[in-house]
């Protein structure tokens, strides 16, 4: 097992800054700037100790997944990535260490992030507008106290670009808030219903 001290990993603080362009500055990004590049440096850090054949990785951090694997290729990692699907409770919330933290009320509220998710891929495959499932979504979410959705975009699998139409190669992504815990899921249009 690989398990340092904080101060053997961390000696001093870091200078060393990743910029992913617009992979780090949209969803995610946007609302947390500065985190990937954190990831980028802990994760490139985990690489080059361990020096892995394969590294797995968790969809629900799609995102997350995608800054890792520009990580690798622009940095010539000799690894193997692979992006494992999201566990979820029996209502549909992907399994997180954050739902513990949720009080049972919000608790009862926090799979309304699947099931929108879950609605919009049935509306935008029936045609409807990105737009338009926006806007019912975020209404959805109004109308739910201590609930408050961040963002819901349909992107392209591959680079994360904003799309408007229903393809085999998008991914709609949802982040936001019950309470103060912060929640993220995702679906791919692919995905069985």
């Amino acid at each position: 097992m690989f398990c340092p001290e904080t101060s053997q990993m961390y000696s001093s603080q870091s200078q060393v800054i990743f910029d992913f362009g617009k992979l780090d500055k949209m969803m995610e990004g946007h609302y947390r700037p500065g985190h990937f590049s954190g990831v980028a440096l802990v994760v490139s850090k985990l690489l080059h100790i361990v020096s892995p054949d394969r590294a797995y990785f968790g969809q629900k951090d799609y995102q997350q997944f995608k800054i890792i694997e520009k990580l690798v290729t622009d940095l010539k990692f000799d690894v193997s990535l692979q992006c494992m699907p999201i566990k979820r409770e029996p209502d549909g919330l992907a399994m997180s260490s954050r739902n513990a933290r949720l009080a049972r009320d919000q608790r009862n509220k926090a799979p309304v992030f699947y099931q929108s998710l879950g609605q919009a891929k049935s509306l935008l495959r029936q045609g409807n507008s990105m737009k338009d499932v926006r806007t019912l979504i975020v209404k959805k979410f109004e109308s739910i106290r201590d609930v408050k959705l961040e963002y819901l975009e349909l992107v392209d699998t591959a680079n994360l670009t904003p799309i408007e139409n229903v393809s085999d190669t998008a991914i709609l992504l949802i982040a936001g808030y019950v309470g103060e815990i912060r929640l993220i899921d995702n679906l791919l249009m692919t995905d069985a219903d």
